[in-house]
């Protein structure tokens, strides 16, 4: 047997759940009749013991939520109230834990249709589509996506006539880098709530899939606001009626046309005779699309040639390298120890002009050099002198008397003069 939603053993089944459904919703209402000042939690606890949220806001939302409830219940214990009363740079927007009572307070920023002059103070709320207002309601949460422009994002649907559009006019819950109240940025959206990217995933795990919000109080809606007439441009919209909240911009100037100057006509050349045996060739020019070109400058006198500037030359730099003495410093002349003429002399020298070194000479002739220098130059040697060739001759002469080999030379005796003197003591 199939179980369908519409086959008739599903039907009882339904009914009972409907029924229970409204049981709750019921109890829910009965549980918050009562002043918002006495409202207790599910478990009997007291609701916001802080007292964080203004009781009349307080009173309307748990209202709300009980009466959609009733038409489809929403997931979790917890739930978002944004109090709009409130300037952006105030934590209200709060979750509510309807079981236990306790309630956190975070940021959010409010649409620049609702405060148009930038006070930080939201004063009109509307769901005109392209008015950049914020709305207030009851919103159901959807499911989460990723924006090209602001990253991680999570879609609502308007439950109220207040806020029906919501989901057409995509307002969205996201971050942006314009909304940071803790370091002073306090920049307003296109109606969607903002939040800071530090508390955006708690806000969205309360909200998302089924989590209820509501953004009040009713009263500031504004039944007058009017799509055509309340039209923002700031949030990229068209507004071709009259747009009382559009950014001031100046009308574009209308560029000036150039003046048009027509080639005179000449007959075109005659084709040329086709060669013998030749590959077709193809025109790229009848391919290519036809360019204009560019304007010239609007001027009175625009046939005469416009004189370009003449380029910037630099000062040509002359080098002279040249081998000057350095001067010494000159030593400090004591007059108690130098006397007068010593004095006359020395300061002579020391007041004697340096005068450049010579540095070399170019010269063909070995004699210039050597005048130039004073260093005698060696000449070369001739290779030859007379027509004859001069070769050093070592003439090896015998140390000892010849002698025939095998034999002992045998030393000679002394000359007896010289022995005499020898004995003599005297020199020869």
């Amino acid at each position: 047997m199939i179980w369908s939603p519409g086959s008739r053993f599903m039907r009882p089944m339904k009914c009972a759940a409907l029924a229970l459904g409204a049981l709750v919703a019921l109890g829910s209402v009965f549980a918050f009749s009562a002043p918002a000042s006495a409202a207790t939690a599910l478990n009997g606890a007291k609701l916001d013991p802080l007292n964080l949220i203004d009781d009349a806001l307080e009173t309307e939302a748990l209202a709300s939520y009980a009466r959609h409830a009733a038409q489809q219940p929403f997931r979790g214990d917890e739930i978002v109230i944004v109090d709009y009363a409130l300037p952006s740079s105030a934590k209200r927007l709060y979750i509510v834990n309807i079981r236990t009572g306790a309630v956190e307070a975070h940021y959010v920023a409010h649409g620049r249709g609702s405060d148009p002059g930038h006070t930080n103070m939201a004063v009109r709320f509307s769901d005109a589509e392209t008015s950049g207002m914020s709305s207030v309601g009851a919103f159901r949460g959807l499911e989460r996506y990723k924006s090209p422009s602001h990253g991680p994002a999570l879609k609502l649907a308007g439950l109220d006539g207040t806020n029906e559009s919501a989901y057409r006019r995509l307002i969205v819950f996201h971050t942006a880098a314009y909304f940071d109240p803790e370091n002073g940025r306090l920049g307003r959206s296109c109606g969607c709530f903002v939040v800071t990217k530090s508390e955006m995933t708690r806000v969205y795990d309360v909200i998302a899939d089924g989590g209820f919000l509501y953004a009040g109080p009713a009263r500031l809606h504004d039944t007058n606001a009017s799509t055509a007439r309340d039209c923002n441009t700031e949030c990229g919209n068209t507004c071709p009626n009259a747009p009382l909240m559009a950014k001031a911009t100046p009308a574009p100037r209308a560029p000036v046309a150039a003046p048009v100057m027509t080639a005179k006509a000449e007959p075109p050349p005659p084709p040329p005779a086709p060669k013998p045996n030749a590959a077709p060739v193809v025109a790229l020019a009848a391919l290519m699309p036809e360019t204009q070109p560019a304007p010239r400058p609007a001027r009175a006198d625009f046939d005469a040639p416009v004189p370009l500037a003449k380029p910037k030359l630099a000062a040509p730099v002359e080098l002279a390298a040249f081998d000057a003495p350095v001067p010494r410093l000159k030593p400090a002349l004591d007059a108690d120890a130098i006397d007068g003429e010593a004095r006359v002399a020395a300061l002579e020298v020391l007041n004697r002009p340096l005068r450049p070194r010579l540095v070399a000479m170019a010269a063909s002739h070995p004699a210039a050099v050597t005048a130039a220098f004073d260093v005698p130059v060696p000449q070369p040697k001739p290779d030859a002198v007379a027509g004859r060739d001069v070769v050093p001759q070592l003439i090896a002469r015998p140390l000892v008397p010849d002698v025939a080999p095998g034999e002992t030379p045998v030393p000679s005796a002394k000359p007896p003069g010289l022995r005499q003197t020898a004995d003599a003591g005297g020199r020869t």
